[in-house]
């Protein structure tokens, strides 16, 4: 009785010895290799990869990794990608894999139609004995797609009559037209460093602003047609409907030179209290007011600040009024119009009435919605579109009080002006000495919205002198 007890006891510590050893046995290497099971006491064939993780930084187009078959038996295998994206290529993606050998396999990325993101991806490895391995893939990608012109940028405007952003530079001393839809440019070389421009309502014409000269440029055949002379530097233009420039300069004190483009002559207006400031070097900023009846001008260095308004319907502007503000609501020295004429925006971020009757005209009508922090803020760009009811903006700290930093970000509102979202201008991309890459912020410092009010095209500048146009899409 006593040897059974001890003959049973020796065969279940042997049994529990065997399950012991093969259940060390079946373990896998790493996370890399898996088993398949075997309830035929088939021979087991062992699958591993040398890289479950891989990734891909913003120069890297290729990666490899081995498969290996690390039993006696071989098995055919296939590569796939399981995340559907369709940016890696395998190669090669399958084959016939003997017993104890291993295959490099060669990953490619095909960045062609990928965006600007970081990309986190998946594929799986399997082969014909039921073994599957899963491989992770990151892809850091970096799309440019911005349109990047030469020359240093002074001054901008965009056509909505042909849909083209008109464009003046210095080194090398140029008037440049971009269709931006069809990516086609155009460009004319001008005589003297330009200051500034204005383009016709009809977008058949532009006049370029230069120290003591006007360029009449017909933009259909790109050629200069006239140059006058004119009495001070110009600062500021505006090319008006009825065939005349009307010119400030920080030079010409209380004077807005007027000339007929008929003839040449020029005459002086009287301004207000616009016109050169000692403190202030730069003079007042005008636009055209859409009826092309009127001129709305804000003098710079004038406390309070103050908008002015005048008439051209008989040639040489007429001083008419400024507004019945004097300190209730703040100006600023930059502003926008509505496409109708009804509004004036201004950087200080008022909204103001414009009319043709004076009782109705430079009313404060609303303001800007603002976000936390922006009471040290105003506008710097800004451009309204009334067919997609929106308006973008970007905001600049005051420079009155603080260094001038043009913004990366452009803020959508909507036609009630209420705030809906800000997006980044996109990065510019460059390499470094130590292999890697670097990223710059773009800073904008014009912006337009196309015809449509889909796209809202900011020009930037991401290093000193490096300019591109950078698109948002704003629907």
């Amino acid at each position: 009785m006593k040897k059974n007890k001890i003959n049973k006891l020796i065969c279940f510590c042997a049994l529990v010895f065997t399950l012991f050893f093969l259940g060390c046995s079946t373990d896998g290497d790493n996370d890399n290799t898996q088993g398949n099971n075997n309830p035929n006491n088939e021979v087991t064939a062992v699958m591993s990869i040398s890289k479950n993780d891989l990734s891909f930084g913003y120069l890297e187009n290729t990666h490899s990794f081995l498969i290996r078959n690390l039993s006696d038996t071989p098995f055919d295998w296939n590569w796939t990608e399981t995340s559907s994206s369709s940016v890696i290529s395998a190669s090669p993606n399958s084959g016939t894999l003997a017993a104890g050998a291993s295959i490099e396999v060669t990953l490619t990325l095909d960045r062609s139609n990928m965006v600007t993101q970081i990309y986190n991806l998946s594929a799986r490895i399997s082969n014909n004995k039921g073994q599957s391995l899963s491989q992770l893939i990151e892809i850091e990608n970096y799309t440019e797609n911005k349109w990047f012109i030469g020359g240093n940028v002074i001054d901008a405007e965009y056509d909505r009559v042909n849909d083209v952003m008109i464009v003046v530079s210095e080194n090398p001393n140029q008037i440049r037209k971009f269709n931006l839809a069809t990516n086609v440019e155009e460009s004319l070389s001008l005589n003297n460093i330009p200051k500034c421009i204005s383009i016709s309502q009809d977008g058949n014409y532009a006049a370029v602003g230069h120290n003591g000269n006007v360029s009449y440029i017909n933009l259909t055949s790109m050629t200069i047609e006239n140059s006058y002379a004119v009495s001070a530097d110009v600062y500021d233009i505006v090319l008006a409907p009825n065939n005349w420039v009307y010119i400030t300069s920080s030079i010409s004190y209380q004077k807005m030179i007027c000339v007929n483009l008929s003839n040449g002559q020029e005459t002086f207006s009287q301004y207000n209290h616009i016109g050169y400031v000692p403190s202030y070097p730069n003079s007042a900023k005008v636009k055209l007011h859409p009826s092309g009846n009127y001129i709305y001008a804000t003098p710079n260095g004038i406390v309070p600040s103050d908008i002015d308004k005048y008439s051209i319907t008989n040639g040489t502007a007429q001083f008419l009024y400024d507004s019945q503000y004097h300190g209730d609501y703040k100006f600023g020295n930059k502003f926008w119009l509505s496409e109708n004429g009804s509004r004036i925006f201004t950087n200080s971020k008022n909204i103001f009435s414009s009319s043709s009757i004076q009782n109705n005209d430079l009313i404060y009508l609303s303001s800007i919605q603002g976000l936390e922090g922006d009471n040290s803020k105003v506008i710097d760009i800004m451009d309204i579109n009334t067919n997609s009811n929106r308006i973008c903006a970007l905001f600049v700290y005051d420079p009155d009080q603080n260094v001038y930093i043009p913004s990366n970000k452009v803020r959508v509102y909507n036609a009630q002006f209420l705030y809906l979202r800000e997006v980044e201008i996109p990065k510019h991309m460059t390499t470094n000495v130590n292999g890697g890459v670097d990223f710059h912020e773009s800073r904008g410092y014009f912006g337009f919205f196309n015809s449509s009010g889909t796209k809202f095209f900011v020009l930037v500048k991401y290093l000193p002198n490096q300019w591109a146009i950078a698109t948002i899409n704003v629907t």
